[in-house]
């Protein structure tokens, strides 16, 4: 049970759980540049904190409940148990490519805006991890996704956040840092 008011994550915190909505609605804020700014409503049937589960890193943003309400909390060791690792499947470089050559998949990019522009596979769409909550419905729901990033951090969460929105994701290994040089030459631009 919380409270209207009530801090529920702290920027900077050890993720050691995330969160599932019963009842009430919460705001997400960031300090982003020089402004701290609500990025984010949620409410009942949402969730929040997983993020800092799947990429193993401290919490980038304050959840603060904007009413009384009632939130449902999974450990880390039961997520990665029953969530994290029997949603992942991960490829290597050679089978994810494999299965865009057969169009049976697409790339998508999961770093930010610079870093696809800077040089990214072939093909690949692009979907940064903070924008997947808000614009994932774009994408449609019918097509196999080979999530990339550069280390495979981002694209797991990428592909957990896709995947409990109903979408069939994978990732690539390693990311684009496990690509030889030669497949760097031949599939990056």
């Amino acid at each position: 049970t919380v409270q209207q008011g009530q801090a529920v994550i702290n920027t900077g915190d050890i993720a050691d759980c995330c969160y599932f909505i019963k009842e009430g609605r919460v705001k997400v804020c960031q300090q982003i540049d020089d402004e701290y700014l609500t990025v984010a409503y949620l409410a009942k049937g949402d969730f929040f904190g997983e993020e800092g589960l799947l990429k193993d890193a401290p919490r980038n943003a304050d959840i603060v409940m904007l009413d009384d309400g009632v939130l449902m909390r999974l450990e880390k060791k039961d997520f990665d148990r029953l969530l994290k690792n029997p949603t992942l499947q991960a490829f290597s470089f050679a089978l994810a490519q494999q299965q865009v050559d057969y169009q049976e998949a697409v790339w998508l990019d999961v770093r930010l805006a610079e870093e696809y522009q800077l040089a990214h596979l072939k093909g690949a769409l692009h979907l940064a991890l903070p924008d997947i909550r808000l614009k994932a419905r774009q994408l449609p729901l019918n097509q196999q996704y080979m999530i990339c990033c550069d280390n495979g951090q981002r694209s797991a969460a990428a592909a957990f956040l896709l995947g409990i929105q109903g979408y069939n994701a994978s990732v690539l290994a390693g990311g684009l840092e496990s690509l030889s040089s030669q497949q760097q030459m031949q599939y990056i631009i």
